[in-house]
């Protein structure tokens, strides 16, 4: 029977006729097909640009399915894959080529990244992981590591959750992005990701204070980013310092302070600015610029931020510049 309004379909089954689903070749309008246990294809599915996945057994165990879903869809453009990795019979690096019209890939995991590495999809201008159950075991393989490397990020974006995990996106210089979530935060700061970056924004710190201790040294900070130029955080208030960032040629540093209605104000002054800035960055102190939107200081008090900084931006109007371009 041919349909003309069939958007999506689900289809939830370990062996399925395909002859009961052709609808005569024709549904115009599908466009999202979604499969567990079984994957097929068929030339109803040819206008389909999105397929989900889901596994129920192991990745391996569905290879014959991922080889469809890689091969014969020829207008795909999203896929996500949904499941869990078994150790003992995770594909190969590179089992399956990810096909030129595919513009994202996402990937829900309860370990870590290995099935993306079953994967080349070093093309993809868009890949996800999101990393659903809680440890501090290791999400980022060294074989995804490799591959991250090899085209390095220019702008990243860490943010630190309520869960106490951290999300983190990278963007390269050819406008690729890459996004996983759910990491420990340890983790996250000290993945070798870093090198390249000039830009970076880095927000949620208040939700792992505990998780960097202030003393020295320091339990955790972020490795070495020679070529960071542009730095934005963002925080409620100035109580505690921020995590170590080792950024020599550091020439902006933008301070965005959006206070949390649940919480008592905080008196935002050049006192406790310094105080949050001098730990938190290893930077080429005055010559650096200080950017503080959003908030009005008055000039008496401004002036005591000089023999820090190169300059100051400071004002109710002023907009950030950083955050915008890695978030």
């Amino acid at each position: 029977m041919p349909t003309e309004v069939l958007t999506r379909l689900i289809i939830d089954a370990n062996s399925f006729p395909t002859d009961l689903i052709t609808f005569d070749h024709y549904a115009p309008r599908l466009t999202v097909v979604e499969f567990t246990h079984k994957a097929f294809f068929c030339p109803a599915f040819a206008n389909v640009s999105t397929v989900g996945y889901t596994f129920t057994s192991s990745y391996a165990a569905a290879r014959e399915d991922l080889g469809i879903i890689f091969t014969q869809f020829p207008q795909l453009r999203k896929l996500v894959f949904r499941g869990k990795t078994r150790r003992t019979s995770i594909l190969t690096p590179s089992s399956f080529q990810a096909p030129p019209t595919l513009e994202r890939l996402d990937l829900f995991d309860a370990r870590d990244t290995q099935f993306l590495d079953s994967v080349d999809h070093a093309a993809v201008p868009w890949v996800e992981g999101h990393f659903f159950t809680g440890s501090k075991r290791r999400r980022l393989t060294p074989a995804t590591l490799e591959v991250l490397s090899a085209e390095p990020a220019i702008r990243v974006h860490v943010h630190f959750d309520r869960k106490r995990l951290a999300n983190l996106k990278l963007t390269t210089g050819a406008g690729r992005t890459r996004i996983y979530s759910g990491m420990d935060s340890e983790e996250c700061v000290k993945l070798p990701l870093f090198s390249h970056v000039t830009s970076m924004a880095i927000t949620g710190l208040e939700n792992v204070w505990d998780e960097f201790p202030t003393i020295t040294p320091y339990r955790a900070r972020f490795s070495e980013m020679p070529e960071l130029e542009e730095l934005s955080i963002v925080v409620h208030d100035l109580r505690w310092p921020g995590i170590e960032v080792k950024c020599p040629r550091l020439a902006v540093f933008e301070l965005v302070i959006r206070p949390d209605p649940d919480l008592p104000g905080t008196t935002i002054d050049a006192y406790s600015i310094l105080r949050f800035y001098i730990p938190t960055m290893a930077a080429d102190g005055p010559d650096v610029a200080l950017r503080l939107p959003g908030l009005d200081m008055p000039e008496n008090e401004a002036a005591d931020l000089v023999p820090c900084f190169s300059d100051y931006f400071i004002g109710s109007s002023l907009v950030p510049s950083v955050l915008p371009n890695c978030i």
